[in-house]
């Protein structure tokens, strides 16, 4: 055998082994960002619908907003797998914030 062909199949034994070393470190650092991409995607949709509140309260009255709204965006809010007990705080927060800064909603 070759002493090149020796060092070739010795240095692909060293890459090798050092990649399945760092094997489960990549395996946690791609969990952590899919993990990380999830929870920015599910902020972008409250912040998305917390606007469409305040939208809503500038045009009806806030129990009334909330009766006709949340049942239409509780399939969106299952759907991305956003808790209901999480999503009930945010939609009383904007309406809140509906009966504070928007006269024309109260």
């Amino acid at each position: 055998m070759p002493l090149v062909a020796l060092g070739e199949e010795l240095w692909s034994k060293v890459v090798f082994g050092m990649l399945n070393r760092f094997t489960p470190l990549a395996h946690l650092l791609g969990m952590l960002v899919e993990t990380t991409l999830n929870f920015l995607q599910n902020m972008f949709i409250l912040g998305l619908l917390n606007v469409f509140f305040l939208m809503v309260g500038l045009f009806l009255h806030s129990a009334a907003a909330i009766i006709l709204v949340v049942p239409i965006v509780m399939p969106l809010i299952n759907l991305v797998g956003i808790d209901p007990v999480h999503f009930g705080p945010v939609a009383e927060l904007c309406r809140s914030f509906n009966r504070i800064l928007c006269a024309k909603g109260e």
